[in-house]
């Protein structure tokens, strides 16, 4: 029992001292690895432990043979001191039988002794199965103890470590997933930093009045992709561009403004009538515009609808083109009623239609560019 017992506590101090050394070796610093770290120290754990689980193994059965072979000494010592002492008494009985051979027959003598030595042989081997039977049970019970708490101890060591190991590959997974989302994060940035940056370029070339708008237009549909929004706004940009690609800018309407106003103030007051067309109705027109008074745009402004003449309607568009109310100069021109005065300010119309739409997309694009920005930011 005492060899079984220090055995028990050599095994329990080499496990404390393996468990103690993978605390301090590959178990340790865990949180601060990269992937390939981790990764490297999942390999080596693995290493680690087939070779521990090896050694723990040749261990158990070194000990369960030293178990065995100290068993069976003192199971021997104690059959040979058990079959001295059963010596000597039978030679104490001898001894005394001896002392009455001699005062018997010597038959009754030799019948006496095969007696007792068959009486003998036969407790012998009656107590020698009785204490071997014993032993044995006795020592299959230390040794089944014992196995059940190296088995549970193994067992309970064995879920830590695969604790462990799952806790590494779930952190190594979450790092996987940073990493990945990551990527994808600077991909979708970049995407969009190059969209906000082309429709900055488009709607800086709309501004200024350049003839390469088209050339931005084509260089932002490469950007956007996929882009629905993005892409239906270009389009209807594209329908409103005047030919060679310009887009007229607000001061370029307003200075415009002023000779369509004029022109138009020409033919309403020439009129449809008889006589009104060719070169002496121009001169009759260009005579009275020459003659009479303008009419004041607020003044215009002022009067009922019903009371409104196709002057008073160019006045009144000249207002709104003059305050950057587009929409409201192309509904006054919409309502001139002389085929002349139409006919006139008809490119300017389309001209401010045109510039409203393309104002309108530009003001997509860039809900557009606020909307993606604020999705990189959540």
């Amino acid at each position: 029992m005492d060899s079984i017992k220090e055995a028990s506590d050599e095994l329990h101090i080499v496990s404390t001292a393996l468990k103690k050394e993978l605390d301090n070796t590959i178990l340790a610093d865990l949180d601060n690895l990269d992937a390939s770290a981790l990764r490297y120290r999942i390999v080596q754990l693995a290493a680690e432990m087939q070779e521990r689980t090896k050694w723990e193994a040749l261990r158990l059965k070194e000990f369960m043979g030293q178990a065995e072979k100290s068993t069976a000494e003192k199971y021997t010592s104690l059959m040979q001191e058990q079959r001295l002492k059963f010596e000597e008494l039978l030679a104490k009985n001898l001894r005394e039988q001896e002392d009455l051979i001699e005062r018997k027959n010597l038959r009754s003598k030799q019948e006496d002794m095969a007696k007792l030595r068959e009486a003998f042989e036969k407790e012998w081997a009656e107590r020698r199965d009785g204490w071997s039977k014993s032993y044995v049970a006795e020592l299959e019970v230390q040794l089944g103890e014992e196995l059940n708490k190296n088995k549970a101890a193994y067992v309970q060591d064995l879920e830590a470590r695969n604790n462990a190991m799952a806790a590494l590959q779930n952190r190594l997974q979450e790092l996987q997933n940073k990493v990945n989302q990551g990527g994808q994060y600077e991909a979708k940035s970049e995407k969009v930093h190059r969209i906000v940056g082309g429709v900055m370029g488009l709607i800086g070339s709309i501004e200024a009045g350049d003839a390469d708008v088209k050339t931005h237009i084509n260089t932002l549909k490469v950007v956007a992709g996929d882009d629905k929004v993005i892409l239906a706004a270009l389009k209807n940009m594209e329908k409103n561009l005047k030919t060679g690609g310009a887009v007229p800018t607000l001061s370029e309407l307003q200075e415009r403004c002023k000779h369509v106003k004029e022109s138009g103030r020409t033919m309403a007051l020439i009129g449809d009538g008889p006589g009104s067309d060719g070169l002496a109705g121009l001169v009759q027109g260009q005579l009275y515009s020459l003659v009479m008074s303008p009419v004041d745009d607020k003044v215009a402004m002022n009067k009922k609808d019903k009371d409104l003449s196709d002057e008073d309607r160019l006045a009144r568009a000249s207002y709104h083109v003059r305050t950057g109310k587009l929409q409201g100069a192309i509904t006054e021109l919409g309502f001139l009623s002389g085929p002349k005065v139409k006919k006139v300010t008809g490119d300017y119309k389309k001209d401010l239609e045109s510039k409203l739409a393309i104002d309108d997309c530009v003001s997509i694009l860039k809900l557009r560019c606020s909307a993606l920005n604020n999705s990189m930011k959540g």
